[in-house]
């Protein structure tokens, strides 16, 4: 099973370059039964490779299942699958597959810049076991080519900053019956939970890299 990489993109545009995008945001709405087998409806993005930001991908049906659908999502999103859950003008979320869709963004960002050239966006994402931790900034050059800025780090060095904070020997964060969600007291005196902490340094990566 793939890992997850979760993504977030934060879009700066002018008015009329969000207006553009939130154009392509085609949903469509399904019925389903919810926990009580009640039917609900669900309002969720048309698959990506049919927005129009996005390259021309032919016919793709049950394109995961496909290997013109896996190469195509791999060379035009960036990752073999990937979703987006949440979505608005200004930003999206989602996940996907192994990497992180950065190609995407730059389709984004092309589509964006021929209404406002000097649109720029800002891509946070992280695999869910912290493999890489990174921010993309990306933005367009003179001739409407993506200039992609990328600062990444990983779960090893977030590990060293907790263990140093919580003045904790290599051994101790080995051993089995160390608990990362155990309130320690930390190297200032203070007491505070190690994975909170960790959590709190990838926070801050990300908002000292955007």
């Amino acid at each position: 099973m793939a890992n997850h990489v979760y993504y977030n993109i934060d879009i700066d545009s002018t008015e009329e370059g969000l207006k553009a995008f939130e154009d392509t945001l085609v949903t469509t709405t399904k019925t389903q039964l919810n926990w009580e087998q009640k039917e609900i409806k669900i309002e969720e993005l048309a698959d990506i490779h049919t927005l129009a930001f996005m390259p021309d991908a032919g016919e793709l049906d049950e394109y995961e299942n496909q290997v013109d659908g896996y190469n195509w999502y791999c060379d035009n999103v960036g990752a073999k699958w990937c979703y987006i859950e949440e979505w608005s003008d200004t930003n999206i979320s989602g996940y996907s597959a192994w990497s992180a869709p950065i190609f995407m963004a730059e389709h984004i960002a092309r589509f964006i810049g021929k209404t406002d050239p000097a649109v720029s966006i800002s891509m946070t994402y992280e695999d869910e076991y912290r493999n890489f931790i990174g921010v993309a900034r990306i933005t367009l050059d003179e001739d409407m080519e993506t200039d992609v800025d990328l600062e990444e780090t990983d779960g090893d060095e977030i590990t060293e900053k907790m263990r140093k904070h919580f003045n904790l020997s290599e051994e101790d964060i080995e051993d089995e019956d160390f608990d990362l969600w155990e309130e320690l007291e930390t190297s200032d005196g203070n007491k505070y939970v190690p994975g909170e902490y960790m959590d709190d340094l990838v926070c801050e990566f990300f908002n000292n890299n955007r």
